[in-house]
């Protein structure tokens, strides 16, 4: 298990912070292109790849968990990454009964935790991507992201180098990846933000299954891991 309890930061103890209640924000999924387009175009100056959007969608929709939405997960005060502790204008909330996987693949239930909560959906967004950016030990995982050719391995693996999640990354991976691809295939040409020359997604077709990891345990586990009320891995502060 790693140090991923809500406990306060220095840097929150010394700025004010306010506790919000808890409110599930669901979004559509051309909105959250939208919005982590944008985002991206902020950080770093330039419209990233539909690949690249496909890919956080992807672990948005396995973090937050869909329960329920008609389209995408829905999350807790638009925090689309599950980051704990308070977003930079101190607001934050708290999720009781959250929970993670240890190292041990045993859950582990921490008290109090705090989770960054947000005004609107791009505020998350962007403080997602901002974390990722400036947080030394998401670099690489923020080069996939910022390179042309990301792929849902790559960035995984960064991410869990980097200590994002404690669930087993050949589960989040191959969650990771079905899921972009579904969201490659599946997206109507007119949700994608612009993006530059490249390949058209494939035609598109029906959602498939919510838990896209191939065998029933592992399809267990992934239900286990998008449980709403308790993301199963959550970075700590920025």
């Amino acid at each position: 298990m790693f140090g991923l309890a809500g406990a306060w930061s220095a840097n929150e103890r010394a700025r004010d912070v306010t506790f919000i209640e808890r409110k599930s924000t669901p979004w559509l999924r051309a909105d959250y292109l939208a919005a982590m387009s944008d985002a991206l175009l902020a950080l770093t100056g330039k419209r990233p790849p539909r690949a690249t959007l496909a890919i956080l969608w992807a672990q948005s929709v396995l973090e937050c968990g869909r329960h329920g939405a008609v389209e995408g997960p829905s999350c807790w005060c638009h925090n689309v990454g599950n980051l704990r502790g308070s977003a930079p204008d101190g607001l934050f909330t708290v999720l009781p009964g959250a929970w993670e996987i240890a190292a041990d693949g045993s859950t582990v239930y921490p008290a109090d935790q705090h989770f960054r909560a947000y005004a609107s959906l791009r505020d998350g967004a962007l403080d997602m991507l901002t974390v990722l950016s400036r947080q030394g030990n998401f670099a690489k995982a923020w080069a996939v992201l910022a390179g042309e050719n990301p792929t849902p391995r790559a960035y995984v693996e960064a991410l869990h180098d980097g200590h994002y999640f404690t669930a087993d990354p050949r589960d989040y991976e191959r969650s990771v990846e079905a899921l972009s691809i579904e969201c490659m295939r599946n997206t109507p040409v007119t949700d994608w933000p612009a993006s530059g020359a490249q390949l058209p997604p494939p035609p598109y077709q029906p959602d498939g299954p919510a838990h896209p990891i191939g065998d029933a345990d592992a399809a267990e586990r992934a239900t286990a891991d998008t449980d709403p009320a308790g993301p199963p891995d959550a970075p700590g502060d920025a």
